[in-house]
């Protein structure tokens, strides 16, 4: 066997050592669950009315997403927020938090968005979480910041499951550039982030009965719906809504609740 030959046959049983570790690490990110902002880049003209919409991607045993959204408010006019069709196809649901600030720090506003599915639904796959309108008031560019909070995740929204467990997930921000009439649409894409570690429950999480009378109902949807967002030390903070007991009511919570709606105590 002469020398060429010898040096493809190492280069070949390299190759196909190292190509399991290529395939897995391919599978695995094609299969993240990822939240994003879709269309990722929008031209609007001054004055224009638009959507965009928070979408998601190959997800399971979704019951629940809480999301924010920030946007230039120099630029933009956030003029509604609401449901998309995901969650809504899987079983009745409730919208936890819906708030549209355009006073949340300098020359920024914030979109928060949260959402469950009562009961034992949950969804699977991909769709539409949210629909967000815009009013576009000043020549410019400006990210569409898809994120969380409490704590800070720059690069994730929270989605829970069924079991109120945390999903792992890639948040992708959009771009928004408003133009004036006959101009061209940007061509640049817009930015991407990654994914943090979920994070668990405490072992023993209160009882989703938030106000005792023997039954899970909307009622107990309702108390963590009035405190939702809120955190240890605030004024509003209920411990009692505050059923994984870590100091925040939030996504998680609602969904402990959810998950036993209608179930007695």
């Amino acid at each position: 066997m002469n020398f060429n030959a010898k040096l493809f046959l190492i280069a070949f049983s390299l190759f196909m050592t190292l190509l399991p570790l290529f395939t897995v690490q391919a599978f695995t990110t094609a299969s993240e669950t990822t939240v994003f902002v879709y269309p990722a880049k929008v031209a609007a003209k001054v004055n224009q009315t638009f959507q965009v919409s928070v979408n998601i991607s190959l997800v399971s045993k979704l019951q629940g997403f809480d999301f924010m959204l920030t946007y230039d408010t120099r630029l933009l006019d956030c003029l509604n927020v609401e449901e998309g069709t995901f969650l809504s196809a899987y079983g009745s649901t409730f919208v936890a938090k819906r708030e549209i600030n355009d006073s949340f720090s300098c020359n920024r506003g914030r979109v928060w968005f949260a959402v469950v599915i009562l009961e034992k639904g949950f969804a699977d796959g991909n769709g539409t979480l949210a629909i967000v309108t815009f009013k576009a008031i000043l020549i410019g560019e400006t990210v569409l910041d898809l994120y969380s909070d409490f704590p800070l995740r720059q690069d994730a929204v929270k989605l829970t499951t069924c079991s109120s467990q945390s999903i792992s997930n890639n948040a992708l921000d959009g771009l928004v550039t408003v133009i004036a009439a006959g101009s061209d649409d940007p061509s640049d894409p817009p930015p991407q982030i990654n994914p943090e570690p979920p994070q668990g429950l405490p072992a023993d999480p209160l009882s989703p009965d938030v106000n005792g009378d023997g039954i899970v109902n909307i009622a107990d949807v309702a108390i963590i719906a009035f405190v939702y967002g809120t955190m240890k030390g605030d004024v509003k903070y209920n411990a009692g809504a505050d059923l994984d007991q870590n100091g925040k009511v939030n996504i998680v919570d609602i969904t402990l609740v959810a998950s036993k709606y209608m179930q007695s105590k």
